[in-house]
């Protein structure tokens, strides 16, 4: 029954959690698991649409890989150019800001390490905008 603690979510394409925010639609990949430790989303970014003046710092690493178009991703003061099979790891207590700098969609895989039983640290990466 609902009691049972979730061990395997599978997420059909059509059945997404999507969110949109400002010029970003945030799908998320699978939730719900027991005792979760990742959150998986597909970020589609409009022509110009970023995360916000002020970087974002939070807890846990991050993980990010280019699907569509260009995202820059600018971490500790560094930027780096993401473009389809392009991987970034990092740790998210660095600064770090993205945006896409091109007239054409872009789309790119996050992957957030939330605490144990906590939420996300999704929010501030969108909360700058809209």
């Amino acid at each position: 029954g609902a009691q049972e603690q979730e061990t395997v979510v599978f997420m059909p394409a059509d059945a997404r959690g999507r969110t949109q925010t400002g010029e970003a639609l945030i799908e998320s990949l699978g939730t719900g698991l027991a005792r979760q430790r990742i959150e998986p989303f597909q970020v589609t970014l409009k022509p110009g649409a970023g995360s916000g003046l002020e970087p974002i710092t939070h807890g846990g690493q991050e993980f990010v890989l280019g699907l569509d178009g260009r995202v820059d991703y600018a971490i500790g003061g560094r930027t780096y150019v993401l473009k389809h099979g392009d991987a970034l790891l990092f740790e998210a207590s660095l600064p770090h800001a993205w945006c896409n700098p091109t007239w054409e969609e872009a789309r790119f895989l996050l992957i957030l390490e939330s605490d144990e039983g906590g939420p996300a640290p999704l929010l501030p990466h969108f909360e700058e905008m809209g």
